[in-house]
C-alpha cells in the first residue's frame, strides 16, 4: 500500500531583499528578520521581568503570612530561619480550620 503525504510549505519565506513574506502571522508582516528577532528578545525580557516581579511579590506575601502565624520559629537544632511555602500554607489552613471550629463548632468544617 502506498500512501502519499502532502507536505505543506512553512508560512515563513525570506525574500532576496531581506524582508519576510508572511502568511497569517499578523504582527510579523513586512518585518525584517532582525526586527522579528529584536521583538522576540524584548518580549522574552518583558516576560522574564514580569515573572521576577510576580515571584518577589509572592515571596513578600508568604513572608507576611508567616509573620501572622504566631510561631516561635524553627527548632533550635535547625539551621532554617523561615518556613518553606508549603509549610506556611499548611499551617495557615490549620489555623483557619481551627478558628472555624472554635467559632462554629466541629460540624461545620469542610
Amino acid at each position: 500500500m502506498h500512501v502519499d503525504y502532502k507536505v505543506e510549505e512553512p508560512p515563513l519565506r525570506v525574500a532576496q531583499c531581506g524582508q519576510l513574506q508572511l502568511e497569517n502571522l499578523g504582527n510579523y508582516k513586512n518585518k525584517t528578520v532582525k526586527q522579528i528577532t529584536r521583538d522576540d528578545e524584548e518580549r522574552k525580557a518583558k516576560a522574564k521581568d514580569s515573572a521576577r516581579v510576580r515571584r518577589t511579590e509572592e515571596s513578600e506575601y508568604f513572608e507576611e503570612l508567616e509573620k501572622l502565624l504566631y510561631l516561635t520559629g524553627p527548632p533550635p537544632s535547625s539551621k532554617q530561619t523561615s518556613l518553606d511555602k508549603t509549610s506556611v500554607i499548611r499551617l495557615s489552613l490549620a489555623y483557619l480550620k481551627s478558628q472555624n471550629v472554635l467559632q462554629n463548632g466541629p460540624h461545620t468544617t469542610n
